[in-house]
């Protein structure tokens, strides 16, 4: 039996002003905590469908379609005890859906959807279903995240929205943002793209709502859309085909589906397409890539939220004042982050007034950079800087209650950075490294107070990248645990925990990888079959890209970190040395690979990108089980939350062991599925 939360569409009738005649306004509530948003299982729908029985055979001149606060809707509940689970058939969810939203586009009087909160998936499909739609000033985001997931808008969606805004806006918002860290429509852009005709001030809402569906009724107030020439089809659907083949490399079978599905949109009747539309899902509700996007979905919303490891019954120690040790990019990064969420002022250190210098003007620049992108006005980044300040001087870290060092990754450094940090701190202010991977129990040898040392390692770009991993070295207690975990959630990010092992989570399995594919280039492997070998699973970055991201030096330097714990397993590739030794980038402004570096490779080998992708899968199957061994975490749950928000992984692998586990590759390797819970 279905667990769902029900979503009820309470209908009641009001008067329109003016002597026009009765309104039929119906509510969607699920009655549960006001944050939680509404979703559609078998429930909702069936609800949702009792309402329209009564509106058809009622006199009203119009619905009105509107929400409790903040959440029109979130669309179809894909959560555990939801539609997924309730029992129907993929067959009886797609028209199910399509059977109850279409009857509010087909009633014989006009419909408004009141937009007052989020409205995303099968909650914008209700929208687009209505004959206008209202936004509040307060409501959205709103978007189709459908091809996130693996699947497609099969409500009605991927019909509707290009007819209603044309392909090319179809096309940004049913692939291209959600492929785009599932990017969502603010309100201001859904009215510029035609999304929604009008927007009304949150105080009123509903008020106001009303009066404009009247305004509109009596024909004061007219509607005008842009009307679609067939000419923007064609360039439409080739720009998103180009976009998903550059971003996926066409691993996942939704985006492309939901592309075929605009594209027909153009010359399909409403029945036409709808049947389409049923199809697509029934063929998506039953991959490997939605399975896993459900388990990665769960994961997000439900274990990001709440931590594993987190110390219970321990009050975390107050923190009001912010120290960062170094004023290099990350540092930096670091440092605008806890001024821009936590709103704390933060002392940063260099180790001379010249590089002290250096560190404000990239401060300034990290502030403007926000501003031309549009993120923050003027006076928000001002704001924001002035809690920065900048010195050469370690004293001004004294009436710190937390400090975090972003200095050289060479453990004597750290280490030197703590025992002066002792002598200057007060005895109960955290001491927090964000190392990438050295040992911070080794760094906190001859420390007074190590229990008060505790690693969150962020991931570059700082205020984009939502994890933060966790490290708990050997003597750290219970409140400097639950300090840090507290702190994290302060900064909206995800914490996973991990033991204090070489290169922790993520740069542990990235650095196997790359060391497993530079390797097979030391013998031979075409650096064309190495740049491809991660195309079939859709990863963000080939591994010349993860290169030049990290950048070679940083690359080679935790290489031969983790060389140093697991010699046998993390060899320090001949070609990372000579592409190191070259001092440039492995790829130039095309993307291609550069003759320099091009040179430093054999290129005899015979095998293939899909050789070196098998050889990649296998020892990422391999460390996995040997982290679990280990009690790197708590569970493979934490591998694979940690690689989807720390290393932008697709849902559809599940982060990477569900996808291990259905190709069979954990079972080869380890003898065992790894059982992620799907």
């Amino acid at each position: 039996m279905s667990n769902e939360v029900v979503t009820n569409a309470r209908l009641r009738y009001f008067e329109f002003p003016g002597g026009l005649g009765r309104g039929a306004l119906i509510t969607f509530d699920n009655g549960a905590d006001p944050k939680r948003p509404n979703t559609f299982g078998p429930g909702g729908l069936a609800s949702l469908a009792a309402a329209l029985d009564e509106v058809e055979r009622s006199d009203a001149k119009a619905l009105l379609i509107t929400s409790k606060p903040y959440s029109f809707s979130a669309g179809a509940d894909l959560g555990p005890g939801g539609i997924m689970t309730s029992g129907m058939s993929p067959r009886q969810v797609a028209e199910t859906g399509h059977d109850t939203f279409r009857r509010i586009g087909e009633l014989a009087i006009p419909s408004f959807a009141l937009l007052n909160g989020i409205a995303v998936g099968g909650g914008f499909e209700v929208a687009l279903h209505c004959t206008y739609r209202v936004a509040s000033s307060a409501g959205g985001p709103f978007g189709l995240p459908e091809t996130h997931l693996g699947l497609i808008p099969g409500w009605g969606g991927a019909y509707l929205l290009p007819r209603l805004i044309g392909p090319a806006g179809a096309v940004q918002v049913i692939v291209e943002n959600p492929l785009s860290n599932n990017r969502m429509l603010k309100v201001p852009e859904a009215l510029a793209l035609g999304v929604v005709d009008a927007v009304l001030p949150s105080a009123t809402f509903v008020a106001d709502g009303i009066r404009w569906a009247h305004d509109v009724l009596t024909g004061a107030i007219t509607v005008a859309r842009r009307p679609v020439d067939d000419a923007e089809w064609a360039p439409a659907i080739a720009r998103g085909r180009a976009f998903v083949a550059g971003r996926t490399h066409n691993a996942f079978p939704a985006p492309g589906m939901a592309l075929d599905l605009i594209e027909a949109a153009r010359t399909r009747t409403r029945d036409e397409g709808f049947a389409a539309e049923d199809d697509a899902l029934v063929a998506c509700l039953g991959t490997p890539e939605l399975r896993a996007s459900l388990y990665a979905f769960n994961l997000l919303t439900r274990r990001g939220k709440r931590p594993i490891g987190v110390p219970e019954g321990v009050e975390p120690a107050p923190i009001t004042r912010i120290g960062v040790v170094g004023g290099g990019l990350m540092a930096s990064q670091i440092a605008m982050l806890f001024a821009s969420v936590a709103k704390l002022p933060v002392a940063m250190v260099e180790v001379s007034e010249e590089r002290a210098e250096a560190t404000r003007g990239r401060i300034a620049d990290l502030a403007t950079a926000e501003v031309q992108r549009g993120r923050w006005h003027e006076a928000t980044a001002r704001r924001y800087t002035s809690l920065i300040t900048v010195s050469a001087d370690l004293g001004s870290l004294a009436a710190c209650d937390f400090v975090i060092e972003a200095v050289f990754e060479e453990l004597a450094v750290k280490q030197d950075v703590f025992r002066r940090l002792e002598d200057v701190v007060s005895d109960a202010c955290l001491i927090v490294t964000n190392t990438s991977g050295l040992s911070i129990s080794a760094m906190g040898e001859g420390m007074r107070h190590p229990e008060r040392v505790v690693g969150m390692h962020f991931f570059n770009p700082v205020a984009r990248m939502p994890l933060v991993e966790v490290i708990a070295a050997e003597h750290t207690d219970e409140r400097t645990l639950a300090s840090a975990f507290a702190f994290a959630a302060s900064l909206r990010k995800t914490a996973v925990r991990t033991a204090d092992t070489r290169g922790f989570v993520v740069n542990r399995l990235l650095l196997r990888q790359l060391s497993v594919l530079f390797g097979l280039v030391d013998d031979g492997l075409t650096l064309d079959a190495a740049m491809h070998a991660s195309d079939a699973l859709g990863l963000p970055m080939h591994a010349f890209q993860l290169l030049d991201l990290v950048g070679g030096q940083v690359a080679l330097h935790l290489n031969r970190t983790m060389a140093e714990a697991y010699p046998e397993r993390f060899p320090v590739s001949r070609f990372l040395e000579g592409v190191v030794g070259l001092g440039m980038r492995t790829l130039d402004r095309d993307g291609a690979i550069v003759p320099e570096v091009a040179a430093l490779a054999s290129q005899t080998s015979s095998r293939t990108a899909d050789d070196a992708r098998v050889a990649v899968e296998e020892a990422l199957a391999q460390e996995i089980a040997i982290m679990l061994d280990e009690q790197v975490v708590a569970d493979v749950s934490q591998i694979d939350l940690a690689m989807i928000i720390g290393a932008g992984w697709p849902f559809a692998l599940g982060g990477i062991s569900p996808h291990l586990d259905a190709n069979g590759t954990s079972r080869r390797v380890v003898g065992r599925d790894f059982g992620a819970g799907l």
